[in-house]
């Protein structure tokens, strides 16, 4: 449930208490008090996690000689503190949805499209997965995966990347790429 379902929620349950009360005030007095608190976002994602480089390493093009061929997965990790301002906001047992967005393939859609430029290479694309190895497509999902927090209160989530070729003619050169992610809580 995201912070604005909760507040909607909030809202009708006051609502209904105020009708309940509506009725009692016709008898006798009844003083309902709500007290909550609203924070302007819900987990501070670490410094080491935002705008972070990663290094997917350096390949012969020989590597990839058929449509589909990978390179070695490469681990990118997010830390995410799951308090603001010394409250605590989620505990274990939440779970959260990742959704990686950025350009496609023109190839394989469901790719990250390499970043262009004169000294790119050509060929390839960038591959997600999860912790399981189970492929996740560009501008698509993670499915639901629980967070299980350490001792300090922060979650992590593995995700890998790895080059995968969309061609059997796969030229050298630069192949970055530029990817996001956005983090849907349940």
């Amino acid at each position: 449930m995201n912070i604005l379902q909760k507040f909607i929620l909030l809202m009708f349950r006051s609502l209904f208490m105020m009708v309940i009360s509506y009725n009692a005030l016709a008898n006798d007095t009844v003083v309902v008090t709500f007290t909550g608190q609203l924070l302007a976002k819900t987990c501070d994602i670490t410094t080491g996690s935002k705008d972070q480089p990663v290094n997917m390493g350096t390949y012969d093009v020989n590597d990839f000689l058929n449509v589909g061929d990978v390179s070695a997965a490469i681990h990118l990790r997010s830390i995410w503190k799951m308090s603001y301002n010394n409250h605590t906001v989620y505990s274990s047992g939440v779970s959260v949805n990742v959704r990686f967005t950025g350009d496609a393939d023109a190839i394989n859609t469901t790719l990250l499209r390499l970043s262009s430029s004169a000294d790119s290479a050509t060929g390839v694309g960038v591959e997600i997965l999860d912790s399981n190895d189970k492929i996740i497509a560009i501008n698509s999902e993670s499915g639901f995966k629980e967070l299980i927090l350490d001792n300090n209160g922060d979650a992590s989530l593995v995700f890998k990347l790895r080059y995968k070729s969309t061609q059997q003619n796969v030229h050298a050169g630069q192949a970055n790429a530029l990817l996001y992610f956005d983090i849907d809580y349940q």
